[in-house]
C-alpha cells in the first residue's frame, strides 16, 4: 500500500483497450472511476497489490490491458459503475452492474 492508503474489501478490475484508429493513443490520458449504490458515491482507489493503470502509447491495431484497484465494501457491490474517461471529446465508456457473487 501507498501513504493515504487504506486496507479493506476491494475488487480488482482489468480492463481492455484496443486501438481501432489510426494514430496512438497516449494510455497516460486514461482516467478510470468507480461509483457505487443508488447515488453513485465515488469508490476509493488503491494501487496495490497488483494494480497497473495503463500507461504508455497504443499503437493502431494493439491491445492493452489496465489493471485497477478499488475500494469497495462487500456489501456495495450490488450496483457498482465504472466509468472510463480518455479525452472530452471522445465518448466515455461505462460498465454497470453488480460484482456480488
Amino acid at each position: 500500500m501507498l501513504a493515504g492508503e487504506i486496507a479493506g474489501p476491494a475488487v480488482r478490475l482489468t480492463i481492455q483497450a484496443t486501438n481501432r484508429g489510426s494514430e496512438p493513443v497516449n494510455l497516460d490520458l486514461f482516467v478510470v472511476n468507480a461509483y457505487v449504490g443508488p447515488e453513485l458515491t465515488p469508490a476509493g482507489n488503491v494501487t496495490q497489490p497488483g494494480g497497473r493503470p495503463f500507461t504508455g502509447t497504443l499503437a493502431p491495431g494493439a491491445d492493452a490491458t489496465g489493471v485497477y484497484l478499488f475500494s469497495i465494501p462487500t456489501d456495495q457491490r450490488g450496483r457498482v459503475r465504472v466509468t472510463v474517461d480518455y479525452r472530452a471529446q471522445e465518448p466515455r465508456v461505462v460498465f454497470e452492474g453488480s460484482l456480488a457473487g
